[in-house]
């Protein structure tokens, strides 16, 4: 106290065993707001005017970079929360930059994150020209995924119901062939006397003959036991196939961010995925309650 006015930094300890803080010069508070402290250690600073918690948008110094494995994550620490992002570049179903956030809730107000209108981006070329770039939600990307899908499964389908189709099926072709030749000979002659005179004659002829003769013949036949193998095999192979998609369906929805309420003291784990296009760097928003994280990285780093 200075002339009965408060003044320096004031402490009062709450009941549930939190605290709240502010700083006074000459009786009146030094800043718009207030801290508060629970017995977690979970902190927010809260505003005067209407008691409403403040959120203090992030200076670029205030962010800090880590590496784990090799990989750089970039992370602020600041009204509470802590935001985890790496970027990754991936060819799945599309080039993307994929981007892992980690989001941790330190403060004592519930979070509300909904990627698809919490984080922004754009890129930047040479020439330093800006390009906004797209931020595919979780429905969108997945759509994407099933119509690829769908596509390869129709693809092995039509090659394995092409296979089943002729399976059972055989062919055998028989060809003859005969050749003949040979040939004849005859002849003969006579002779007559008679009052009249003399006469005599003779015959002499022959013959030959040749041919060749061609058949062929085709038989088809149908082996039931090998066409219901066939189509046991078709059927286990497609049924692996949409197996395998499931399980890379199933393992991207549970990883892909969606909407969600971060309450304190919890953390959140995900990615999302944004069109990528050539450039010379990426910069990704996050904005929490109006506060905005921006991530910047260079293209392949």
């Amino acid at each position: 106290m200075v002339n009965g006015e408060l003044s320096g930094l004031y402490t009062e300890f709450l009941e549930n065993g939190g605290f709240l803080q502010a700083e006074y010069i000459n009786g009146k508070p030094k800043y718009d707001y207030y801290v508060m402290s629970n017995q977690n250690g979970q902190i927010v600073k809260i505003k005067y005017a209407d008691n409403k918690p403040l959120w203090e948008k992030p200076s670029v110094s205030e962010r800090k970079t880590l590496y784990q494995d090799g990989t750089p994550w970039q992370y602020y620490i600041k009204n509470g929360i802590t935001i985890y992002q790496t970027n990754t570049t991936t060819k799945d179903y599309g080039k993307w930059h994929r981007i892992d956030l980690l989001i941790s809730n330190n403060s004592m107000v519930p979070i509300e994150f909904d990627p698809e209108k919490d984080i922004t981006a754009y890129s930047v070329n040479k020439q330093d020209i800006q390009t906004n770039l797209e931020v595919w939600s979780c429905d969108a990307y997945m759509k994407k995924v099933n119509r690829a899908q769908t596509w390869s499964a129709v693809a092995v389908g039509l090659s394995e119901g092409l296979a089943t189709a002729n399976a059972g099926y055989s062919t055998s072709t028989t060809n003859t062939n005969s050749y003949y030749n040979g040939s004849s000979s005859s002849y003969g002659s006579a002779s007559a006397y008679g009052s009249g005179g003399y006469a005599y004659g003779s015959y002499n002829g022959n013959s030959s003959y040749s041919g060749s003769s061609h058949s062929s013949s085709t038989t088809t036949t149908y082996d039931a036991a090998a066409a219901y193998q066939a189509q046991v095999l078709s059927q286990q192979r497609m049924a692996d196939f949409s197996t395998a998609q499931y399980n890379e369906r199933n393992t991207k929805q549970m990883g892909y961010l969606k909407r969600n309420t971060i309450n304190p003291g919890e953390s959140i784990q995900g990615y999302v995925h944004i069109k990528r296009i050539s450039g010379e760097s990426v910069y990704i928003t996050i904005n929490i309650n109006g506060a905005d994280y921006i991530f910047g990285w260079n293209y392949g780093k």
